[in-house]
């Protein structure tokens, strides 16, 4: 009797838990339709660039092993990777993907810090994908004294295959790639 009591007590508190969860990381953000995002992290990275290269073409990941020699003209400089997992479960091709990595103050819910990205992709109906966007911002200027602070993924706006487009009702900029 009381071991059947404690484990529905347990029940809605987990149910209760993840309500809550899911209710702070979506904030008043609506679901993309048709996308669903399996998993999101961020990561530090170094670039190296030798004299004859750019910096973007020759990325050194520390977690995935040790870099080639470098000459003594190589230099090291940071960057982050922000990456996204995402499935198509929809009917129609996705053609582009407008998202945002953001980071708020687990306590006062503030956002600290927001990253956008752009991934044009090609991905057909049940199909899963890494996104990655490369930038030299870091998550977050703004540390809390606990130094956590919460991450979720905001997608801002979804292209199609038959040219429509999904998009936040909040979100005002353009749905495809702003760069020139």
């Amino acid at each position: 009797m009381i071991r059947a009591y404690i484990k529905s007590i347990a029940t809605q508190f987990v149910i209760a838990a993840a309500a809550i969860v899911t209710s702070a990381q979506n904030g008043t953000d609506q679901v993309a339709p048709n996308v669903e995002i399996l998993s999101h992290k961020w990561s530090k990275i170094a670039i190296l660039q030798g004299p004859d290269r750019r910096d973007y073409d020759n990325v050194f990941d520390p977690s995935r092993g040790s870099p080639q020699k470098k000459d003594a003209q190589t230099s090291r400089s940071t960057r982050y990777a922000y990456e996204l997992r995402v499935r198509n479960s929809g009917e129609k091709i996705i053609r582009g993907i407008r998202w945002d990595y953001v980071f708020t103050d687990p306590d006062t819910r503030e956002e600290i810090g927001r990253r956008r990205f752009y991934s044009p992709l090609n991905l057909h109906p049940k199909q899963t994908k890494k996104l990655e966007g490369i930038t030299r911002s870091a998550p977050t200027a703004i540390i809390s004294a606990k130094g956590l602070q919460s991450e979720r993924v905001v997608i801002e706006c979804v292209i199609l295959s038959d040219g429509s487009t999904w998009r936040q009702a909040s979100f005002k900029d353009s749905c495809a790639t702003d760069r020139k």
